[in-house]
């Protein structure tokens, strides 16, 4: 497939749009490191590392999700992301389960005991963003999110 160059304006918009996703990555992952030196982003007696919370997030969000599928949104191993379940798992953060219908597969689900400790990081971690939605409005943000949800919508199609 041959790569077709956009015109200036197309561009313009691509440096735009990219700049302000790395702006806003850049600010909250420099508030998840505040959150893990602070030890706020841990659940009780618990720590966990940004790479263990960006699991534990994807899992969040997704609710079951098996390890390869985890590899693969997160570009690691297999072996590598079953080693960092097994972590997550003896600090009693994330649960393996077997899947009935296909006991080779096996999902991975939040504790129902950290669920509100993780929902307390997340408030915490977000503040800066929820701060900035507040400055620009609700009627901006939804714009926004409208506009995120067409390029996603828009991205999966062209991956398919």
């Amino acid at each position: 497939m041959e790569a077709v160059m956009p015109n200036t304006d197309a561009a313009e918009y691509a440096r735009h749009i990219c700049g302000s996703v790395k702006t806003l990555q850049e600010l909250i992952n420099e508030r998840s490191r505040i959150c893990m030196r602070t030890g706020i982003a841990s659940t009780g007696s618990v720590e966990v590392t940004p790479s263990q919370l960006q699991v534990v997030n994807i899992v969040r969000k997704r609710k079951q999700v098996t390890i390869t599928e985890l590899a693969n949104l997160l570009d690691v191993s297999v072996p590598s992301m079953s080693a960092m379940v097994d972590r997550l798992v003896k600090k009693n953060i994330l649960k393996r389960e077997m899947v009935l219908k296909d006991r080779r597969k096996v999902i991975v689900r939040l504790t129902p005991t950290v669920k509100n400790d993780f929902n307390r990081v997340e408030k915490t971690i977000l503040s800066p963003i929820c701060q900035l939605i507040d400055r620009i409005g609700p009627e901006t943000a939804t714009m926004w999110c409208n506009i995120l949800n067409q390029l996603r919508e828009s991205l999966e199609r062209s991956d398919k």
